[in-house]
């Protein structure tokens, strides 16, 4: 993969050619066979799927103890524990990639912190991050390359979303094209509105 220009999963190889990311429409034309389009979810729906996903990683994870943790499969370089830890680690990087407009390359390359011992520990952790990525509803703005090189074929559909998920504005899958949205000055229905300052606060 490497060889042929990706850095690093996801990607579909087959012969010298190559589609990087998550692509089915790329995929299915680099091996010659039928795609049907399926209905695309709204942010909101996604974001519901993930937590499902984390809260199932969280139950598994918890029934490991320290020693199954340490556990490396045949067919990965990481423990257990750091598999999991980036379950949640990267969910979370993309939460921070909403207030800080970036995502670092390091994030997909991070290790479970030393306190992370047990799977019961990296499930905590797992609870946070859920608790982190429920915080933030507010508005996203995606942008993404769109058409083919030499090597890489690319998804386009350069998004905005406001802070309910819905889709303001969307760009084709195959040509450059400018969006235009308007986004809500802040976010609503959020559970920071119910905050009780007064009971914490100093």
């Amino acid at each position: 993969m490497v060889r042929l220009g990706i850095p690093r999963p996801p990607g579909v190889a087959f012969g010298d050619r190559v589609v990087h990311g998550w692509n089915p429409q790329g995929y299915a034309a680099l091996l010659g066979v039928d795609y049907r389009t399926t209905r695309r979810f709204t942010p909101a729906e996604l974001a519901s799927r993930l937590d499902r996903v984390l809260e199932s990683a969280q139950k598994l994870t918890e029934r490991f103890d320290a020693q199954q943790m340490d556990h490396v499969p045949p067919e990965r370089k990481r423990t257990l524990r750091d598999l999991a830890f980036h379950v949640f680690r990267l969910s979370l990087g993309f939460v921070d990639a909403v207030d800080r407009a970036e995502l670092p390359e390091s994030v997909y390359e991070e290790r479970a912190p030393k306190e992370l011992v047990t799977g019961g520990d990296v499930a905590r952790y797992g609870a946070l991050v859920r608790a982190r990525a429920c915080e933030n509803n507010c508005g996203v703005v995606y942008a993404n390359y769109c058409g083919a090189d030499d090597v890489l074929e690319y998804n386009g559909l350069s998004t905005i979303c406001g802070p309910k998920g819905e889709v303001l504005a969307q760009a084709d899958a195959k040509t450059e094209e400018l969006i235009i949205a308007d986004l809500p000055g802040e976010s609503t229905g959020t559970y920071l509105a119910d905050r009780r300052a007064d009971l914490y606060g100093g």
